[in-house]
This record gives structure tokens, sequence and C-alpha cells, in this order.
């Protein structure tokens, strides 16, 4: 995930951080702050899908879309950066906060 950082961070609009956070358990490794908004993201390496978040992941990111807040996932898979809003990981699509795709 370190890798995946470094290649989209210069890529993101506003202002960034990754969260090393031990607690809550759960917590995005992205936070966000852009266009008066807090943009939260999950980091993965591997093949997009539901399965790749822990529980405490998948809790998270269902009490944000609950609560109409939406919640990213960021994929590296095959040397590309993917996308998704509210897991829904049929189709990758470019966040609002992305200035221009990563290189591949």
């Amino acid at each position: 995930e370190d890798d995946l950082w470094n290649l989209v961070f210069p890529h993101l609009r506003g202002w960034w951080r990754r969260l090393e956070a031990v607690q809550p358990d759960g917590l995005t490794d992205w936070l966000g702050l852009w266009n008066n908004q807090t943009w939260w993201c999950e980091a993965k390496v591997g093949k997009p899908g539901l399965k790749s978040l822990r529980p405490s992941q998948r809790d998270f990111g269902y009490e944000c879309i609950k609560r109409g807040v939406p919640i990213w996932t960021c994929f590296g898979h095959k040397g590309r950066q993917l996308f998704f809003l509210n897991f829904q990981f049929d189709t990758s699509v470019t966040p609002p906060f992305l200035r221009h795709s990563p290189p591949t």
C-alpha cells in the first residue's frame, strides 16, 4: 500500500494524509480535505471486490453509505490504480478529487 500511496498522492486535490490508525478498527487508510468536504478512501492492493475488505472496514463503509457520506476504495491491481465509490466494485470511476489518472 505504500507504493500505491506514493503513486496516487501527487495526483490528489486538496490536503490528504495517510491514517495509520489502529483504533477505531475499520477506519479508512486515507483522509482528504478538498472542496469543503471530507473524503474517505480505503487503499488495497489486489483484485477489487468486497471480499478484499476486512469486516470492520466494510462496517465503517456501510455506516458512511447509510449516512450519505461517500466512501472510496482505491485498488492497485495489475499495474493500475482503480477507484470505486460506495463498494460498487463492478465499474471503476474517476473521483472528483483526482487531478488526473496516475501513470500505469
